[in-house]
């Protein structure tokens, strides 16, 4: 039983273990990999911002050299028409603004705060700038138009990022089920993974365990190819060796058993013929008729044919 609960556990550890380092590495995976798709959506949303930007700018600079309203007027109505972009505003320093805005009042009241560091921008400078409206992320960007007006004039929108933000929840969500399937994948691969492991150990156990009982026959086919293998045949070859030392041992004890016996017989046959050897002895020294115990004793101890037909 205790060894039961020990491979349960040893398979328990390795399954969990297993668990733990496949999650960690797919998660890591799927983490750089939302990563780099998020950055990736996210750069070019900003790259489509600055393009509509810069459009914006190039359509507006002949109704700033006419100073013609109405013109500038349709043309950031034109841009406020695309879904995307919250805000289309020309800011010209000493006259007024044209705007066209899909914010309400009090939110066009909070990007105005920044109106004079937009006017303020040089040369190549520019503004992308990441805040949001009613939580909703947008980029607020801008661009100087120099040299075409006696004033500083910028050009300005207000890109929603709604999109962009759809787009990486979308792939967010399919990967969080890829990940859902992972772990399924993680928890069969890794009870497999433990089982592999796991079970020429147990078989192993098991062998040692018939061997400690008497049993010889015994020989581990283990078809894996790491360490559980070289265990396997190192278990056969003590097995061939110990057949090998017990048919030796056998043999010792059989010519020890015989040496013993031999031993004994020789000493249950000595006794018996020393006690007559002394009897014989006894007779040649008394005093009774020497002719009739000389030939009692010769008989004794001179058994021989030969000596037997000398002595008659």
């Amino acid at each position: 039983m205790r060894k039961i609960k020990i491979f349960r556990k040893i398979h328990y550890q390795i399954f969990i273990s297993s668990c733990i380092i496949i999650l960690i590495i797919w998660s890591t995976l799927l983490y750089f990999l939302f990563n780099s798709y998020k950055n990736s959506v996210m750069s070019e949303t900003k790259e489509n911002a600055s393009s509509l930007l810069y459009m914006f700018s190039l359509l507006s600079v002949p109704g700033i050299l006419s100073d013609n309203v109405l013109q500038l007027q349709n043309i950031t109505d034109n841009i406020i028409s695309r879904r995307e972009v919250k805000l289309a505003e020309i800011l010209r320093e000493g006259k007024d603004d044209i705007v066209s805005s899909k914010f309400e009042e009090e939110y066009l009241k909070e990007f105005n705060k920044e109106r004079d560091k937009f006017l303020s921008l040089k040369g190549e400078d520019r503004i992308l700038r990441n805040t949001y409206y009613r939580n909703e992320p947008v980029i607020d960007l801008g661009i100087p138009v120099k040299g075409i007006s006696p004033g500083n004039v910028c050009i300005r929108i207000v890109y929603s990022l709604n999109d962009a933000r759809r787009k990486i929840n979308s792939f967010r969500n399919t990967l969080i089920y890829i990940g859902l399937l992972s772990v399924v994948i993680a928890f069969f691969l890794s009870y497999f993974l433990a089982k592999r492991i796991t079970e020429p150990i147990k078989v192993i156990t098991d062998a040692f365990g018939r061997f400690g009982k008497g049993e010889r026959d015994i020989h581990l086919e283990i078809k894996s190819k790491n360490e559980t293998r070289l265990l396997g045949d190192a278990f056969n070859k003590m097995v061939s060796d110990f057949k090998i030392l017990e048919q030796e041992r056998i043999k010792d004890e059989r010519l020890k058993t015989l040496k013993r016996i031999s031993k004994d017989m020789a000493k249950a046959m000595r006794n018996p013929i020393y006690s007559l050897y002394l009897i014989l002895q006894m007779f040649q020294s008394s005093q009774r008729d020497r002719k009739t115990i000389n030939k009692a004793c010769l008989l004794y101890t001179s058994p021989s044919p030969r000596d037997l037909s000398t002595s008659r």
